[in-house]
This record gives C-alpha cells, structure tokens and sequence, in this order.
C-alpha cells in the first residue's frame, strides 16, 4: 500500500477568509446541483401526519434501547425515522425521555394537520425562537425529520438523495470503529486483530479510542495507552490510517500531550481532545499538534457548527443526522466545504441513521468518510433490521435508490426487541 500521510489523507484546503453569514436552511445552487430539488424546496412539502407510533427497540453495543418512530399519512404512506439514544448504555432513562419527546411531536404534527418540514422546526421545535431545550429534544426532533423525509420521498417518488441535491457518488466510503469491539449487550477488551481484520475487509480506516483517564493524566498514563496504538500498528502496518477518539475526557494540556505522543504513528485525526463545546480548548490543542482536529456528533443547532467551523480549529466536522437532522447538517456541510473542512459524520446508533447519512453523503462534496459502527462479526440482527439492508462492499457503502429512506422494517425483529 502507498504510504499515506495526514495531510494528503486529509486533502483539505485552508479556511478562506471572512465570516460566513448563518441564515436558514437554504443551499446554495452550486452546492446541490439544482435548486429544483434541493432540501429548501423539499422541506416545504405538506404532510398530513395522521398516525404516530414511537418505539424503542434493545440496541447494539450495549444500548438499553434505540428511538424509532412509524409516521402514518392520510394518504396511507408510512415514514420511518430514529433519533440517537444518547446516554444510553444500560440506562433506559434517557431513551425514554427521548422516546416521550417523540411522542409529544408526533401529536403536535398531528393537531397541525398538514405541515412541512420547515414549519416542523418553526412550529414544533423551537417556535417563536424558544430557549435551547437541549440534545435529548434534538434527538427526539430528529426522528421525526427522518420519517417525515421518509415520506417526503415516497410522495415525489424519489429517494431521499434526489430531495437533497445532486447526487455525487452511489457508494461511500466508510470508516470502521471501535463497535468491532462489541457485542449486542458487552464491551470486549482492546484487540489490534479485530483492526487488522477490519483492513482485511477494505475498510480504508479505523478509529477507536484507547484512553482510560481524562483531565491532565501525565505522560505515563498517555504512554501505557498510545500502546494499543503500537499494538494496531505492528499488525496493519505503518501506513494503514488510524483515527483516534478521546470522548471530550482531556484538559488542554493532557489533549495537548495526547496528540504530541501521537504525532509519530500517522494519526490521521483526533476526535474530541477536550470537551466538545471548549472552543478554546480546540484551538489550544490545534496550534501545538500537526495532528487534524475532529468534533461534531454532539451538536444539534447551526450555532454550535458555527462556532467550530469559525474558529479553524478542526479540519474535519462529524455531525450525527440522530442528533441535529438532515436540515441541519445539510446547511453545516455546505459551510465546511466553504471552509475547506472535510465531513466524517458520526454513526454509532442503528441502520436507519445510518441509511439517512448515506443519502446525504452522496450529495457531499466534501465528505470523507462516513463512520460505521455495525462493523462487529458478533452482531449480525442489527443488519437484519431494514430491508435491503446496509450493505458494504470493498469499504464503500450502497446507497440504495428506494423511495424515501428505501427500507421497510423488519417486524419480526421489531417484536423479538421492542422495549416496553
């Protein structure tokens, strides 16, 4: 394989000049390719939503449960969504907070009779500028944008791809993760053979997080975990791209003293050094490492993609469509490429996040990879769920080009998982 560097790995550009102005969800034409069938067009379709039934399913990777949500129409057609259960892991309450929320949407879209996508937003979500009610609203808000889409598309009769712009790509290039390590209910200890397995299978990236304290841990500390890193390299090689996380555990200095130890052994991004909404922290650890700065899966308003791609502190934004949705992270897409910063969004939940990434990746013209997390051999149900499933060949996933999202659920599976 040809050596890879991060710089050429990466291939950003540098931030242009200026301060971009945020306004609503409107694209511009170079990005979609046609304003005809660009999401400000699409979000402004009406549906009559006049059945909602919210559900959560037992999840993977040790989630106590994921959000679904089966929207009805008038017109007899059915859209599925899900939001991501953040906080989830063998702890229900969250997702039931989330899966409460959904249901408080749901009814609200049903007493607005006929409403779009826009006005969902406008109305339900945040209407009249309502104070920020926090990630767990946005999850629960997401799930509904991914059913009404859903359903958007089975009306025009065309993928969700064709709604949101251009399409540039039918397959995309996906990254694998530390859900290789997992089973449906535990958490298997570090194994540098289930990476290299992983590039085996043509994943042309893997990324994990091999750090246990946070803070400002010391050197020692930071060296004993880079050692899985050594680990991995020793079976892939020294040209195979790593990604690191660090799950927002360190300070400054010890995100600072993370990525200097890293710099040697081609890390080709590091993921949340510091917490998630430290601005300053980012920039902090950017200027002391030649290591790209990644974050994004936590945010669910324009504001805080802003406030990231403003700062030139990361080189690569992961939002998660379970969290923030397809408008959001539509108009977050189109103002990192103005800044030449690439798009890795984050997949950590099911197979219906996981199909809406992949519709709007392939109107992208800056994404990179897209993570994928139903990777591990221990977990084949959750392949199962959607009809046709999520299928990866040569580390590019298929995008489907099925009405709407393309999937029917698997009901069988459902009722085996459904939690009550």
């Amino acid at each position: 394989m040809k050596k890879t560097r991060r710089r050429e790995f990466l291939k950003y550009s540098l931030a242009s000049a200026g301060t971009l102005v945020w306004g609503p969800a409107v694209l511009s034409q170079d990005f979609l390719g046609s304003r005809q069938t660009g999401p400000e067009i699409a979000s402004d379709m009406k549906i009559k939503v006049t059945s909602m039934q919210p559900f959560m399913i037992k999840g993977a990777r040790m989630y106590a449960a994921w959000n679904l949500v089966r929207l009805g129409t008038e017109d007899g057609l059915e859209g599925i969504g899900e939001g991501s259960a953040y906080g989830g892991w063998g702890n229900i309450a969250p997702p039931r907070r989330i899966n409460g929320y959904i249901q408080q949407m749901g009814q609200a879209c049903m007493d607005a009779g006929a409403i779009s996508l826009s006005e969902f937003y406008s109305q339900v979500v945040a209407p009249g500028g309502t104070a920020d009610k926090g990630r767990e609203w946005y999850c629960a808000a997401a799930a509904i944008e991914l059913a009404m889409w859903d359903i958007c598309g089975k009306l025009a009769k065309k993928p969700l791809y064709a709604l949101l712009g251009k399409q540039l790509r039918d397959t995309i290039p996906v990254y694998a993760n530390h859900g290789v390590f997992f089973t449906s209910d535990t958490s298997n200890p570090f194994d540098a053979n289930r990476i290299l397995q992983m590039k085996q299978a043509d994943y042309a990236l893997y990324k994990w997080d091999p750090f246990n304290k946070g803070g400002a841990p010391g050197q020692t500390e930071i060296d004993a975990c880079v050692g899985q890193i050594t680990k991995a390299r020793e079976l892939v090689g020294s040209d195979y791209p790593l990604g690191i996380d660090a799950y927002s555990r360190f300070n400054v200095a010890g995100g600072t003293m993370a990525a200097k130890t890293m710099e040697a052994m081609n890390v080709v991004f590091f993921e949340n050094p510091v917490s998630y909404d430290d601005v300053d922290g980012f920039k902090s650890v950017a200027v002391a490492t030649t290591i790209p700065l990644a974050t994004g899966e936590d945010f669910y308003t324009l504001p805080q993609f802003q406030r990231f791609i403003d700062s030139g502190a990361v080189k690569i934004l992961q939002p998660d469509v379970g969290v923030c949705g397809v408008l959001t992270a539509m108009q977050a897409a189109r103002f990192a490429d103005a800044r030449g910063i690439q798009m890795y969004p984050h997949v950590w939940c099911g197979p219906i996040v996981a199909r809406a990434t992949a519709h709007m990746a392939s109107v992208w013209p800056n994404v990179g990879f897209m993570e994928y997390a139903a990777c591990s051999p221990d977990v084949s149900w959750e392949n199962d769920l959607i009809s046709p499933p999520n299928t990866v060949v040569n580390g590019h996933l298929v995008v489907p080009s099925g009405h709407g999202l393309g999937i029917t659920l698997n009901e069988t599976l459902v009722q085996q998982r459904l939690v009550k």
